[in-house]
């Protein structure tokens, strides 16, 4: 997590940009495979070439170009029957590598296990893509009624918890880029004001942890707090989701409270030292 500012939790008490005009034609092709898989992955439905033509702005038989060599390559399948395609297990090589990277050792794990298990709640790990926060892990809490977020899930910086605390850290430069362009409004709650979502990742610099409710989706809430390197950068994020009736403002400090104690202590098994 380079690109992510040094950070100091306080004390107890991401998309690919659509080919530009000078690119040449082999980065162009390299950018629309790349946005073939990501259109792919969003969907996480099989897709005719059709639907993945317009969305990338193509003629069809270009689309069926791009589909036709990721195929090969094991990135895509294609239904027998239906004829659309999917994300192929091919993809898992890459996965796999990228995962490695955010592996919790046993005693890491063991923590945030124990915290699913006291709150109830949805625990998730989530590292940074350079514009979104993407599920690496999660752990589901005891809980009868728990939310599902599985690795590889993108979290939109601007309307989740676990973004918030992402984009909260970056450098100022990477905040604009990453918010130049329109801010899609997910539910009635989301916040597409600059000017209200600056001064909302203030408050997260300061408090160390950020929220989201019902924001992204109507009926569920998160809270999210940064786990630091030995240099004070975040090395992930660490967030409980729960539906928003059981997120009111009592539990909400308790939750939050829970949360930041065990970031420092994950921080502090990373070698962090306020």
């Amino acid at each position: 997590m380079k690109s992510v500012a040094n950070v100091v939790l306080p004390s107890k008490q991401t998309h690919l940009m659509p080919a530009q005009p000078g690119e040449t034609g082999q980065a162009k092709s390299i950018t629309h495979a790349l946005r073939t898989l990501l259109i792919l992955a969003d969907a996480r439905k099989p897709l005719g070439a059709t639907e993945i033509a317009n969305e990338l702005g193509l003629h069809k038989s270009s689309a069926s170009r791009i589909l036709a060599t990721l195929r090969a390559e094991k990135f895509v399948d294609r239904e027998p029957d239906s004829g659309r395609y999917q994300i192929g297990l091919g993809i898992l090589s890459l996965a796999g590598a990228v995962l490695s990277k955010y592996r919790l050792p046993s005693n890491a794990r063991q923590l945030l296990e124990l915290l699913a298990e006291q709150t109830g709640d949805t625990v998730t790990v989530s590292g940074w893509n350079g514009h979104d926060a993407v599920n690496v892990d999660q752990i589901l809490g005891s809980r009868s009624i728990t939310h599902h977020s599985p690795p590889g899930r993108v979290n939109p910086v601007h309307c989740t918890a676990t973004g918030k605390v992402f984009l909260a850290h970056s450098a100022a430069a990477d905040i604009q880029q990453v918010l130049q362009g329109p801010l899609t409004r997910y539910t009635e709650k989301t916040v597409i004001s600059r000017r209200l979502l600056m001064k909302e990742l203030e408050a997260v610099r300061t408090k160390g942890y950020a929220v989201a409710n019902g924001e992204f989706l109507e009926d569920v809430a998160s809270i999210a707090s940064p786990v630091l390197d030995a240099n004070g950068v975040i090395s992930y994020v660490i967030a409980l989701t729960l539906p928003t009736s059981r997120f009111v403002p009592a539990h909400r400090q308790e939750l939050a409270d829970r949360l930041l104690e065990v970031a420092r202590e994950l921080s502090t098994r990373n070698g962090f030292k306020p």
